[in-house]
């Protein structure tokens, strides 16, 4: 299936040290505030914040009390409002290291004094978490860091964040004494009545990467920022357009340097033309500075965006393909919001859009597996986001897949029961949050055993998913295809014609994908033997482009391993990010058979092995029962989808997945997570946009 990309704005991850997944705390839905979702997590927990204002006790003022937590937002800064109306945001102060994140919130009017040190909207004071995906605006501290103030002897990492609009005595946007990285930041329209109009230090080690620092003003030193006792090094950086009130002599408008054994050095950045530099500063150019006017023009997030001809202005910004060609390209600094490509472009990106891609896991068919789905938020990050029965209490686990069944451009989760003696070819469909869908729910065989395969593709063109089902492995259940249209609430109806046998045996039934192999707009449907002891791991094609007759693509019939037993797993996905799907096959789950992977294109012409697509996902030492494959949405925004693998039913295994993402060449690891912790017999997995 072809899976369209939809956004969010957020997802972070929770896993513990063994990369099982911890507790999800919904606020307000476990928890009636943030505060109280923060005391009832434990280490490695989230803390998942829906959308809305947060203000008043409970909801600022915030402490994590020395806990490894992760706090963030549902869907992002711009859905999830911190007001902290007079109190600080966050106090960070128990030691708190870099595994306690906050991330995806707006912290907004928040006030940070004596005796708390400054710090509007964050103090971090004895601690190094990570701040990531924030926007800082209209907070004052005093005396220093109008939006973070970073004590001495502290540390951590800002990232993808923006101070804008904030005020104090020192640092308007930022005041950073600790050993801090900043990395893509916008700091802007911050303002200082002393020092260090967007960013104030007095010793430490800063790394400043990929950041704009612009307009800010100071009516004493260091307009865009003033440090003392320092090392400071810059890349990718602009700074450009702050303002000063005081000279000394000099006009300190972008930056005032000033301290004993300090050092700054800088490369591929873009600096104003007037600085002003105390004495005993060592300071190195590296390549690629510059002095030119970035040429910054006005977009949908603010006055940051460089000037691009292709974008629609009149002339390319000189910050525009000359950052450091080392650094890739993520995320914009166009007004049209279209990707930074080739070299990567100086200064802040905003960051791309997140896809909704959700991870949907069930465990496999061990005879104590209930059929319990649990759906995983992924990008760049994971965590368990929901979970439900699909079944009520039973056996066997079930079979996933995710598709837009309904039409409304959100994938919905189809479950097929699993293969146990007595459990019937049950079919039904749910909503991310496990709510069921009406009419959805149905027999897809005139048998009551060995369960059924699902999966979801677009084989009429007309943009909604229909549901494919193949028998399930009973010894005597043949390899029946068929194809189902959901009528939204009145039911589901038999799709015309799609109903055939995909291969000549009678038993083992069959596993089922779909996608759009052959690059005509239509979904093909690609299906794997099932796991016979003689049946080898036969893959075929099959076209259905909208019609009532099914037939078979000559090209698409091959064998995926060099084995002639226990069938093959097999799923779609544009792999190689040239529009069109490649088929992606898991051996079966033979007691002999390893968890290889292999990708074939197929293009609508010859068939080919895809280039570095073979591969095991787990370790050798591990090669028993096969392993099951799904492709999934683009987690690293590479222009290719990923893959998720299940392990295969081992009896004496655990449920892990693993995610990989295909490079062009190679294919690497991503992320991995112990579906169901205590469960064997693997995992069955399948992803989708929600």
């Amino acid at each position: 299936m072809n899976q369209r990309l939809t956004l969010v704005a957020l997802c972070i991850i929770c896993l513990s040290p063994t990369g099982a997944v911890s507790a999800v705390i919904h606020v307000p839905n476990d928890q009636p505030t943030i505060q109280a979702g923060i005391d009832a997590a434990e280490d490695y927990d989230v803390v998942l914040v829906a959308d809305g204002v947060w203000s008043g006790e409970g909801n600022r003022d915030l402490d994590f009390g020395g806990k490894t937590i992760r706090v963030g937002s549902l869907n992002g800064p711009l859905n999830c409002i911190i007001d902290c109306a007079g109190g600080r945001g966050f106090h960070f102060h128990s030691g708190e290291g870099p595994n306690a994140v906050v991330r995806g919130f707006t912290i907004q009017n928040g006030v940070g004094g004596e005796p708390y040190l400054g710090g509007g909207g964050i103090l971090i004071d004895g601690a190094s978490p990570q701040i990531s995906s924030c926007i800082f605006t209209d907070n004052h501290g005093f005396p220093a860091g109008g939006a973070c103030n970073v004590t001495s002897g502290s540390g951590g990492l800002i990232v993808d964040c923006v101070f804008r609009n904030n005020t104090s005595e020192n640092g308007g946007g930022l005041s950073l004494d600790g050993d801090i990285e900043v990395r893509n930041c916008l700091i802007m329209q911050n303002e200082a009545y002393n020092n260090g109009g967007g960013i104030n230090s007095g010793g430490g080690t800063m790394l400043f990467r990929g950041c704009t620092i612009i307009d800010n003003h100071s009516t004493d030193l260091g307009g865009g920022f003033c440090v003392w006792d320092f090392s400071l090094t810059m890349d990718n950086c602009i700074v450009w357009g702050n303002t000063a009130e005081l000279t000394h002599p000099q006009p300190s408008d972008e930056g005032y340097f000033g301290g004993y054994d300090a050092y700054f050095s800088s490369s591929y950045c873009c600096l104003g033309e007037v600085w002003y530099v105390d004495a005993y500063i060592t300071i190195e150019s590296g390549p690629g500075n510059i002095g030119d006017d970035p040429l910054f023009t006005t977009g949908p997030e603010g006055d940051w965006y460089l000037s691009q001809v292709a974008a629609g202005q009149p002339q390319d910004s000189p910050c525009v393909d000359a950052g450091d060609p080392a650094w890739a390209p993520v995320g914009t600094t166009r007004t049209d919001h279209e990707p930074d490509t080739g070299v990567r472009d100086m200064g802040y990106h905003s960051p791309p859009p997140i896809p909704r891609t959700r991870l949907l896991a069930a465990p496999g068919p061990g005879h104590d597996n209930h059929p319990v789905v649990r759906i995983y938020a992924m990008h760049p990050e994971i965590f368990l986001e929901y979970e439900f029965d699909a079944y009520g209490p039973s056996h066997y686990g079930t079979n996933v897949a995710g598709g837009d069944v309904d039409g409304d451009g959100v994938d919905d989760v189809l479950t097929g029961a699993g293969p146990g003696e007595i459990y019937g070819p049950h079919v039904r469909g749910f909503d991310r949050t496990g709510s069921a869908l009406p009419g959805l729910s149905f027999l897809a065989y005139g048998t009551n055993k060995y369960g059924v395969n699902v999966a979801a593709g677009d084989i009429d063109g007309d943009g909604i998913d229909e549901i494919i089902t193949g028998a399930g492995p009973g010894a005597l259940f043949g390899p029946h295809v068929r194809g189902w249209i959901y009528e939204d609430t009145s039911g589901v109806t038999p799709y015309p014609g799609v109903s055939y046998f995909a291969y000549g045996t009678p038993k083992w039934g069959v596993n089922v994908s779909a996608g759009d192999i052959d690059g005509d707009g239509y979904d093909e449907i690609v299906t794997g033997a099932g796991p016979g002891a003689v049946y080898g791991p036969h893959v075929r094609g099959w076209n259905v482009d909208g019609g009532p007759v099914v037939t078979a693509i000559p090209g698409v019939s091959f064998l995926a391993y060099g084995t002639n037993k226990y069938g093959v797993n097999v799923t779609c996905g544009d792999m190689d990010g040239d529009g069109i799907d490649e088929i992606v096959t898991g051996a079966g789950p033979g007691a002999l058979f390893g968890p290889h992977i292999r990708g074939w294109n197929f293009d609508g012409s010859a068939l080919s092995p895809l280039p570095f697509y073979s591969f095991f996902a787990w370790e050798s030492s591990d090669l028993k029962y096969g392993v099951n494959v799904a492709a999934m949405p683009d987690l690293d925004l590479d222009g290719r989808e990923d893959l998720a693998a299940g392990r295969g039913p081992d009896p004496d295994a655990g449920t892990e997945i693993r995610t990989f993402t295909y490079t062009g060449t190679t294919v690497n690891g991503w992320l991995e997570v112990e579906s169901f912790p205590g469960y064997t017999h693997g995992a069955n997995v399948a992803a989708g946009s929600f």
